[in-house]
């Protein structure tokens, strides 16, 4: 206590079935002097204590001017204890005020402990107020909830699991906000926001991490909570009501986790997928969409991952759990499965498995831009449905449906996002693709690459994927200190778990490093900070339309941390006597050392201009044909009927024996696309259509109508007359001999 080196004064607070308790406790330091005696510094620190048993929150001013608190200083002490060993309560003659009475028959204590409770009732009038004061014995249940208990560790270190738990907590106490009434098992849907800082946002990618904050937490609490089952667990899952007495923490917790858990499954499937829109990027915290969100500049776009978060959350949960999803669930996801699987067939490229993304259109419109980590998330809400069996439906229809399943998506995207890399002469992944130019780089969000790496999505490609972690120490802008993203701290500490680095520090160094800066940056009740500022502090947005970015972050960040130490970091951290290797040595930025560093001037571009290798000797499909967007004359459209009303071989040879009783016949010859192959196309498989002068009408048809590259991705046009003058411009090449011989 202040001015008082022998006891000091603990105070704690604690919310329970809607009521507030604070309780005080005074402790003595000293060690007690003669048998039986009783110190005394503990008697000199009491004075008087009053408060109003009966007062209104009307009658609490805590801002009229004439208060003598209002004028304290820092050096103003208030003594608010009398001398007493035990105190109680009791009111005090001609009023409802109480003080303090001492009792003589208690036992002498070395911690003396009073509580008040706050609570609230709505009335209409002073006469209808009527308090209900919590007793003794329910405050002692409330009490548990403060004794000491088990928590939930990530990590060895100390610091990283304080603020881990406290952005658990956050998550669960601040951003989980139920929307309505519960329904008949009694977990109402629960919106995961942004928090109460920015008016409980629903940020799409923010949910999702704040989501899987929640299964990482659900994992550490399990293995605490199966050392409790025999014989402490009371908990009895989903058959005792949050309002009983308290559980032991953990199985307070956990219960907590599951609850929001599911109470979110039920606003993702039975709230916002109801609608037969697909799901959005912009929703109300109730669950409805925001009207006219697409053309709202303050509101961000809708983006390629919008779906698959949502089913990313789903099979994650129910795996961890250990359950099925409820059947009622099961139905509502299949159906937003099947919306997303037909969005995708609109947008896909080429028939390559290649979705453009919506970032930085103004239209909302797809780019010609194509981002791996799209493409990822998109393969991990595939293999998520799968596992839920989503796609497994008699009424379930895509063009060709067997080409959605998560094995023919893997290898497509290898295979499009695969390139050579012509300054290091190798062959690697790409991360971002365009037709002007190829990224190895990763950004900021590319962390996400390296969780669909440990689900599989490289386990075909290893080499190549390898090649590309290992050039990153090798890209300018890994400088750690220019970082403004926490992002790219957690894709360091990510990376340095699987053995790689992001830039020239040991790894040791790049990890103290990083988490020097996040930890330090983060705020103490939770929340991580989405922004740095030059000096690497916490920062705040500027721009509205950064919000959901900056949201994005802060939740992101904690769980790569979380998710990352929970496979054991400190593991990786080089101790003495371990012999220096090239990924634990020190490297100096001018030593000489061999590879592209020596040979380039160390520093790649972030970029490198688009080259596609083409063999001159002859025409062959181009292997990213596909980046390209397709000539406007080609159908948008999945009916066969376009572009190939060839006619049959019997009209056919009926109209070759036609055509040479007419003076101009016009042809049309139709190439299909086809892969490339060694020797020559046989010139009969090719289809050829004869339109005679008299056909006139039909011919300007047949051109008007929009053609399919997949049954005609060339076409020649012959138009033939059976006079030489008619054909002038094809006889302008020939000489007079070569003329008269052929078009005599």
């Amino acid at each position: 206590m202040r001015g008082d080196t022998s006891s000091k004064l603990r105070m704690s607070y604690l919310a329970y079935q809607g009521t507030i308790y604070q309780k005080f406790e005074i402790i003595d330091t000293n060690q007690e002097g003669e048998e039986g005696g009783v110190k005394s510094s503990m008697e000199s620190i009491f004075c008087d204590l009053a408060l109003d048993s009966d007062v209104l929150i009307r009658k609490t001013d805590f801002v009229d001017e004439y208060n003598p608190f209002n004028t304290d200083t820092l050096e103003t002490e208030t003594v608010i204890l009398d001398q007493h060993r035990t105190i109680d309560f009791c009111p005090k003659a001609g009023g409802s005020w109480c003080g303090i009475q001492r009792n003589l028959d208690d036992p002498e204590k070395k911690v003396l402990e009073f509580v008040l409770a706050y609570t609230l009732e709505q009335g209409s009038k002073v006469s209808d107020y009527n308090p209900r004061l919590p007793d003794w014995e329910t405050f002692l249940e409330a009490n548990e909830l403060l004794q000491p208990y088990s928590t939930a560790e990530w990590t060895d270190d100390r610091n990283l699991n304080f603020h881990l738990r406290r952005k658990l907590e956050f998550t669960l106490s601040i951003c989980s906000i139920p929307v309505y009434a519960a329904d008949p098992d009694g977990i109402p849907p629960v919106a995961l926001t942004c928090g109460d800082v920015d008016g409980h946002r629903v940020a799409t990618a923010a949910s999702f991490y704040a989501f899987q904050i929640l299964l990482l937490g659900m994992d550490c609490i399990k293995a605490l909570h199966s050392a409790l089952r025999k014989p402490l667990c009371m908990c009895g899952r989903d058959k005792r009501p949050l309002s009983s007495p308290p559980l032991p923490y953990i199985c307070m917790t956990k219960r907590r986790i599951e609850y929001v858990c599911e109470g979110h499954m039920k606003w993702v499937f039975q709230g916002t997928a109801e609608s037969n829109s697909r799901f959005c990027p912009d929703y109300w915290t109730n669950g409805d969409e925001i009207a006219n969100w697409e053309s709202n500049r303050w509101l961000p776009g809708k983006s390629l991952v919008d779906a698959p978060f949502q089913f990313i959350k789903a099979a994650d949960f129910y795996r961890i759990l250990g359950e099925d999803m409820p059947y009622e669930l099961t139905q509502k996801a299949r159906a937003a499965y099947r919306k997303w699987i037909c969005h995708l067939g609109e947008v896909e490229k080429s028939g390559k498995f290649a979705f453009p993304s919506y970032k930085a259109s103004d239209d909302g419109k797809p780019t010609e831009t194509f981002y791996l980590t799209d493409h990822a998330l998109i393969w991990q809400a595939v293999t998520s449905a799968e596992s839920l069996k989503l796609h497994s439906s008699p009424e379930f229809y895509y063009e060709k449906k067997e080409r959605c399943s998560a094995d023919m998506l893997r290898e497509n995207i290898i295979k499009s996002f695969t390139t050579a890399n012509l300054l290091l002469k190798k062959r690697m992944i790409a991360v971002t693709r365009s037709p002007t130019q190829t990224r190895f780089l990763f950004r900021s969000k590319d962390v996400a690459l390296l969780c669909a790496m440990e689900e599989g999505l490289f386990k075909k490609a290893g080499i190549q994927w390898t090649n590309t972690l290992d050039c990153q120490k090798h890209h300018e802008g890994n400088d750690d200190t220019d970082w403004s993203d926490p992002r790219r701290f957690a894709l360091a500490i990510t990376m340095a778990r699987h053995e790689k680095l992001i830039n020239l520090r040991t790894k040791r160094k790049l990890i103290e490093q990083a988490l020097s800066v996040l930890l330090s940056s983060s705020s103490s009740n939770g929340p991580f900070t989405g922004l740095l500022n030059e000096r690497q502090g916490p920062a705040v947005y500027e721009d509205d339309r950064d919000r959901d970015n900056y949201w994005t972050v802060s939740f992101e960040v904690p769980y790569i941390c979380g998710k990352t130490t929970a496979h054991g970091l400190t593991i990786l951290i080089p101790t003495q006597g371990v012999p220096r290797t090239p990924q634990t040595a020190v490297s100096s930025p001018n030593a000489r050392t061999k590879g592209p560093r020596y040979r380039y001037g160390y520093w790649m571009k972030h970029n490198l201009p688009f080259n596609s290798v083409i063999d001159d000797s002859k025409i062959v499909e181009l292997q990213d044909e596909w980046l390209y967007n397709e000539p406007a004359f080609f159908a948008n459209t999945t009916d066969d009927s376009v572009g190939s009303d060839s006619d049959s071989d019997t009209d056919r040879e009926a109209l070759m024996t036609t055509v040479t009783h007419f003076k101009n016949v016009w042809l049309l010859i139709n190439v299909p696309e086809r892969k490339p192959q060694k020797g020559k196309r046989p010139v009969g498989s090719l289809q050829v259509r004869y339109f005679p002068e008299d056909r006139e009408e039909e011919f300007k048809e047949t051109a008007d109508i929009p053609r399919r590259a997949k049954s005609a991705k060339k076409r020649f046009w012959a138009f033939v007359s059976r006079k030489a003058k008619d054909n002038s411009s094809c006889t302008k090449p020939f000489t007079p001999d070569e003329e008269e011989r052929y078009f005599p």
